[in-house]
């Protein structure tokens, strides 16, 4: 996959909310007070996508409700798109 290809899905699944939120995740969303809706908007609205050493995906340029910006990490396991935080 190509990160052009990695960001088109995780965008279409920000907007679709087709994905999965991690424990992790929830964890830290509720660390840094961002929820659901929060999490939609840095997908759907994210710039740019980077493969990790790790086999996720990191998206950057996405902004959450308020206009600020949050950085998404995603993993793509079997169709299916996990985030979790970062």
């Amino acid at each position: 996959m190509t990160p052009a290809e990695a960001l088109e899905s995780i965008r279409r699944a920000g907007i679709s909310g087709a994905f999965v939120v991690s424990g992790h995740a929830r964890q830290r969303m509720r660390e840094r007070g961002a929820g659901l809706r929060d999490v939609r908007n840095a997908m759907a609205t994210a710039t740019q996508c980077r493969a990790q050493e790790t086999g996720r995906w990191r998206t950057d340029g996405g902004v959450d409700d308020d206009g600020d910006e949050l950085s998404i990490v995603v993993v793509f396991d079997g169709g299916t798109i996990v985030v979790t935080l970062y």
